[in-house]
Parts: structure tokens; sequence; C-alpha cells
């Protein structure tokens, strides 16, 4: 299955670390596709830069 995370999904993650979007990121990571757009991305590094 394809998978595509959103910005907020990303700054749970890599910001927060919160445990429970970590168990969801690691099973994408380890049983299916994770998808990214560019926007995705770009957006994601404005908000950590803004941070």
């Amino acid at each position: 299955m394809r998978v595509m995370f959103d910005t907020n999904v990303l700054i749970s993650y890599f910001a927060f670390g919160s445990e429970t979007i970590g168990k969801v990121v690691q099973d994408v990571a380890l049983n299916h596709e994770l998808l990214l757009s560019t926007f995705v991305i770009d957006e994601f590094r404005e908000v950590v830069a803004r941070k």
C-alpha cells in the first residue's frame, strides 16, 4: 500500500517525538511504500525554520 504523510504527521514525528506517530511511521517504513510530495517537504522545511 502507498502511504502519504501530511506536514502535521511529519512535524509530530520529527519535532515532538510522538510515540504514537512513531509507531505509525515505523509500520509504514517496514510494510508499505512511503510517498512524499515536494509540497509537503517544502512546507515541513518552512514550519521547522519558523520554530
